[in-house]
């Protein structure tokens, strides 16, 4: 964390719940994030980091289900694809990334019975280190695959590619 700026009150400790905004590399974007502190102890007992829609970034964000899945990326870093049928689904370069960011797809097979691996595709915009996913996701069961923005690219930071 290169600053902070407490926007809602004094210097810290805190005495009940404040909010601050910090930017987490040079030009990047401006994060808030929220501190709740108890009132006695003046230590912070929670922190929730939000992206720019003030919503958390570990919300897991639905995608929806189509043959070209859009993303966007300032929804939230961790986003869930729910497969239904047994169809080509292609997995879209999000909109709204920033250099840095990282962005989770969980991807849940709930289509009935496998899912073929093949028919799962990312855009060229995705960096993998090899097919996702590799094998048929099993019915009920899923997989995830996490990329980090380099500006220009989500290049492939880890993967759970067996069923879960």
């Amino acid at each position: 964390m290169r600053d902070a700026v407490d926007v809602t009150s004094g210097y810290p400790p805190f005495t009940s719940a404040a909010q601050f905004l910090y930017e987490d590399s040079p030009g990047a974007n401006w994060n808030r994030a929220s501190y709740q502190v108890p009132w006695a102890s003046g230590v912070p007992a929670r922190v929730t980091v939000l992206n720019g829609n003030n919503r958390p970034l570990a919300d897991v964000v639905a995608l929806v289900e189509g043959a070209n899945v859009a993303v966007n990326a300032a929804l939230g870093e961790v986003q869930r694809l729910t497969l239904t049928s047994n169809s080509n689904r292609a997995i879209q370069t999000p909109t709204n990334g920033r250099q840095g960011q990282l962005l989770t797809f969980e991807i849940l097979n709930s289509s009935g019975a496998a899912y073929t691996s093949t028919k799962l595709t990312f855009t060229s915009a995705y960096l993998k280190t090899a097919a996702f996913p590799s094998t048929n996701i099993a019915n009920g069961r899923r997989r995830t695959i996490t990329f980090r923005c380099t500006g220009a690219n989500w290049v492939e930071v880890s993967r759970a590619d067996a069923d879960m």
